[in-house]
């Protein structure tokens, strides 16, 4: 079994901030953002308070070059890596989870704009690559929490190019909010997140590649 692990990179790595806004699904399925970070890596929700009480949230982007995977190659597994730093779970209801989405359509993976930000997979109950985490259970600091891919989270991988995945809060995949006056739920990643796939060639050739995003 040989492995090909990528690292995700700036500028083509980031989130996409919406504009505030009431209801929740006036920000939900805004198509624009307001701004572009790719210093790194939120998918969250929250509720501003004070004022008039308006929804924001944000999606995450993350483009992996995975041209290294061999056409004839057999995928077995594999795992996104997201070494998270801040983590929040104001509103714990049981869609305050985050999961990989896939795959996003943004113009160019290269780089992000504000019109990506209806691309991070379709706007509700996107395609769900991987096995959702409950925001609770996720430790922020040094060690990477892994996000196991599934069926369709492989179908996702390219052979050529770039595979392009997305991180959103559960909250905003199902969009609904309730009657909820709370928010920060989400989580907050360094953007070094990292694509670990392992794959079969033929019966005896094994064989590694490693694969850094800010190649793209």
């Amino acid at each position: 079994m040989a492995t090909l692990t990528s690292t995700a990179g700036s500028p083509a790595t980031g989130y996409i901030i919406s504009a505030q806004g009431s209801p929740f699904s006036v920000p939900h399925n805004a198509t624009d953002g307001a701004s572009i970070s790719c210093a790194s890596i939120f998918a969250d929700l929250n509720y501003v308070a004070g004022g008039t009480k308006k929804w924001k949230i944000n999606r995450g982007f993350m483009p992996f070059a995975t041209s290294g995977i061999p056409s004839t190659a057999t995928l077995a597994s594999g795992t996104v890596g997201l070494h998270i730093f801040l983590t929040s779970d104001i509103l714990n209801d049981g869609s305050d989870f985050v999961v990989i989405v896939g795959s996003t359509t943004q113009a160019n993976a290269s780089g992000l704009v504000i019109g990506d930000f209806d691309m991070c997979g379709a706007i509700t109950n996107p395609v769900e690559c991987s096995d959702r985490k409950d925001i609770t259970s996720l430790a922020s600091g040094a060690n990477y929490s892994l996000f196991t891919l599934n069926t369709s989270g492989l179908a996702v991988i390219m052979r050529t190019g770039s595979t392009l995945f997305g991180i959103r809060e559960g909250h905003d995949v199902t969009n609904y909010v309730g009657a909820a006056t709370a928010g920060d739920t989400g989580v907050s990643a360094l953007i070094d997140s990292q694509l670990n796939i392992y794959y079969a060639l033929g019966t005896t050739q094994k064989y590694s590649t490693i694969l850094h995003g800010d190649s793209l």
